[in-house]
Order: structure tokens, then sequence, then C-alpha cells
């Protein structure tokens, strides 16, 4: 709970719909008794559940706060917005305009920074990079330890994992093995830099049978 001038993060559910973008101001009164609550900017009308006991998350959605606050709703929605990827007919709704307007936000955006295009129509919010690297070095310890004699994660699973289409794997990949050196890119898969294939000791014995009876026919 707040108490008098003090500022946080609200996660709101209206009881009726309502048309609300990124930048609005908004006024929040009691009808009874009636008296003013409280007020402020939206960051995003698609957030989801916030987990208010994350460091993370407070720390992003203070950073599209400072955005929101300098007049930038775009990149205010795409910081506090539920994904860190996101596809382009997405990327442009949220810029609250159409056309040649819509294209130069997204060119503006991306030229300072604050997105990247990985590829196929999907783009990346920089900002939120860490979320992705983070979400991929889980999948990919549980990859590792489920599949030990693969190289690593195929696209297919990358893109499940990340929650983005396959056809970005390339875009995705860069950006990820850029960020984090313990994240590598090894026969066209993503792995765990300090990861190898390795056999179970019988496996390992039937390998070499398979060898020896190779070699026997040669």
């Amino acid at each position: 709970d707040l108490g008098p001038g003090e500022e946080g993060v609200a996660d709101v559910v209206l009881a009726e719909p309502a048309a609300f973008a990124a930048g609005d101001r908004f006024i929040a009164r009691a009808a009874s008794p009636p008296e003013t609550l409280g007020g402020g900017v939206i960051l995003s009308t698609d957030f989801g559940r916030i987990k208010r006991r994350s460091p993370e998350v407070s720390a992003r959605l203070e950073k599209a706060r400072a955005a929101a606050e300098r007049g930038d709703a775009f990149l205010a929605s795409l910081i506090a917005g539920r994904s860190a990827v996101l596809p382009g007919e997405e990327v442009f709704r949220l810029t609250q305009s159409t056309g040649e307007a819509a294209n130069r936000i997204v060119s503006e955006s991306e030229s300072r920074g604050d997105i990247a295009d990985l590829g196929s129509g999907w783009w990346l919010v920089k900002a939120r990079l860490s979320e992705v690297v983070e979400a991929l070095r889980k999948a990919l310890a549980g990859h590792h330890e489920t599949s030990p004699l693969s190289h690593g994660m195929a696209a297919d699973a990358v893109a499940a994992a990340a929650a983005v289409s396959e056809k970005c794997f390339a875009g995705l990949a860069r950006a990820v093995t850029a960020a984090d050196p313990e994240i590598v890119l090894s026969h066209g898969k993503l792995a765990l830099a300090s990861f190898a294939p390795k056999m179970t000791p019988e496996q390992a014995r039937l390998r070499d049978r398979i060898v020896e009876l190779l070699r026997v026919g040669d």
C-alpha cells in the first residue's frame, strides 16, 4: 500500500472495458466517500501480472516510467509490455500511428538502439535482452541435462523457449551470443559454452563395439 505522497506501480484491472494507451494520464477517484486517490501515467495496456518482489521487474518498470514521463509512450510500452521480443505488427501497433508516421517512429527507435530487427518481421526490445538471455540459459541447462548427446538446442526449441518464430533464430542467436559469452552457437544450435556432449559408459561401450565391427568388416 502507498501512503500520501508516495509513488509506485499498480496493476489495474477494470470492471468494464475502456480504451487506454501507453502515455495516457489518469486520475483515480473513490465514489464514496468522494475523494481523489491518486493519478499517474499508463505504461502499458498489456503487462500481465506484476511480480511485485522482483528487483528486475521494478527496475524495468522504472525505466518505462521515465520514458513515459519524457513523452516517449512507444518506448514505455515496449519496456513495460508483456514480451521482450515482438512481431512486427505488434511493434507498429504500439507506435499508436499508421503509415509513414509509424515507420518513422520505428526507424528512429532502431537508430537510437532501443529496438533491434531480428529478421523475418521480429523485433527485440534491447533494454530487455537480459530477460531473453536468462530464459535461454535456463532452457539450455535443462536441455543439456536431458539430452547430453545433443550439441545444443535447435531453432525450433529456442523459438519455443523465447516465444518467437524460429524464422528469426539467426538474429536472436547473434544478439544472445553477443550479450553473454556463456551462450555459444555450436553446430547450428545454441549451447552453453561450458557444455560438451558426453556418453554414458554403456553408450561408449556400444560405440567402441560398433567401431570394432566396422573394422572387422573391412
